[in-house]
């Protein structure tokens, strides 16, 4: 699904969209900013999990679940890369799923927050996350992530949700935290070597 499928989803889960009809502009993009929150909240994504923390003062190739700092006023480019490899003598392979790369300033401002998905081979980017973009999770997730949305939104609305989409959103959750949880401690320096990039981005 695209992001603009999830948010119509979720919308009309708390009947805030009759059926047949598209969200106002407002509502979608209302959404759109809890879609983001929620994905960046989520504890295997966000907060949770080890981080590889890099400072950076010159062009950077970022690896798996790698929080970049840049410690330069000058310009620099960071590489989001699509295949490394465990140790120097392992074959490639892609980013898993889910991987993560976070960006932030010298001023410990986030700058930015990409999410591999391994079925279409793609970073995207949540912190700016478009209605037109591909969901950041894979497609398995999409009925995961309406429900959870669904449950945010809930409120703002007036809505009830019933208890069977709350029992989806939980599962949800619980889906999420099996599949993307990282598995590497912090700490620990495994190499994920970077083999090849598929995107730059100057900060």
């Amino acid at each position: 699904m695209t992001v603009r499928e999830i948010v119509k989803r979720a919308l009309r889960l708390v009947r805030a969209v009759p059926a047949g009809r598209e969200p106002s502009e407002r509502d979608a993009a209302d959404a759109l900013d809890a879609l983001r929150a929620l994905i960046l909240s989520l504890p295997e994504i966000g907060g949770g999990g080890p981080w590889r923390d890099a400072e950076i003062s010159a062009d950077h190739a970022a690896r798996e679940d790698e929080r970049v700092r840049v410690i330069t006023p000058d310009a620099v480019a960071v590489t989001l890369p699509d295949q490394v490899r465990d140790e120097e003598t392992s074959p490639p392979r892609p980013p898993r799923n889910g991987a993560r790369v976070q960006l932030v300033d010298m001023h410990g401002e986030a700058r930015g927050f990409w999410l591999y998905r391994a079925d279409r081979a793609l970073w995207v980017e949540v912190s700016r996350l478009t209605l037109n973009d591909p969901s950041p999770l894979d497609g398995a997730f999409d009925g995961a992530l309406s429900a959870l949305l669904a449950q945010t939104i809930a409120p703002e609305y007036g809505a009830a949700l019933d208890p069977g989409l709350l029992a989806q959103a939980e599962r949800g959750r619980s889906q999420i935290k099996a599949r993307l949880a990282p598995t590497q401690r912090a700490g620990v320096e495994a190499a994920f070597l970077i083999l090849s990039a598929s995107r730059s981005f100057r900060l």
